[in-house]
This record gives C-alpha cells, structure tokens and sequence, in this order.
C-alpha cells in the first residue's frame, strides 16, 4: 500500500486538508477494500450457483459488482458459501449473465 506523505508547510489551510487527507487515506487503507482481486467475465448461467475462487489467502470481506451485462442480481449463495477464506458462493437472480467482480 502507499502511504500518505505530508508536504511541509507553513499554510494553515493547507495544514487542515492534509490533515483530513490523511485521516481518508488511513480509513480506506484500513478497510480492506483496496486489499482485493478483480476478477473477469465470470459467466452466470440462470439461477445456478457459482464458486469464485478469489485467492484472497484469506476470508474475503464483500464484493462489488464493475460490470454486468444484463438486468440481474448476483447474491451470496449462504447455503453453498461454505469456505470463505477459499472462494464466494454467488448465483444471479434467475438471468443468465456475464459479470466482472472485484472480490476484497
């Protein structure tokens, strides 16, 4: 991860967005969400359960549909889902659908 770096200054202001800048940088670092994997064009066929092996080598926290090609919801499977540290069990909303993941 990159870390913040501070610029030295006698601004105030400047002082201030830095301050909130780093407090940011800190919290979206912290919160695993930059930790993950994007994963392509992982095909959905209708209402089928699909295991998405994230090599995260750990559990993952969520996951954030970037693309899709249909009108779907793509869900945790909790039935199927039972190694998390290994891969998400997720199936579509009942439409078949291609979809990119970023898993963290």
């Amino acid at each position: 991860m990159v870390e913040f770096e501070r610029t030295k200054t006698e601004d105030a202001e400047l002082t201030i967005v830095q301050d909130k800048v780093e407090i940011f940088a800190d919290t979206l670092q912290s919160s695993g969400l930059l930790s993950g994997r994007f994963i392509r064009d992982i095909e959905f066929p209708e209402s089928a359960v699909q295991r998405i092996y994230h090599r995260l080598e750990r559990g993952y926290s969520g996951f954030i549909v970037v693309s899709i090609n249909a009108t779907a919801t793509i869900q945790v499977d909790d039935s199927e889902n039972t190694s998390p540290s290994e891969y998400i069990a997720l199936k579509s909303s009942g439409t078949a659908c291609t979809v990119s993941l970023w898993v963290f």
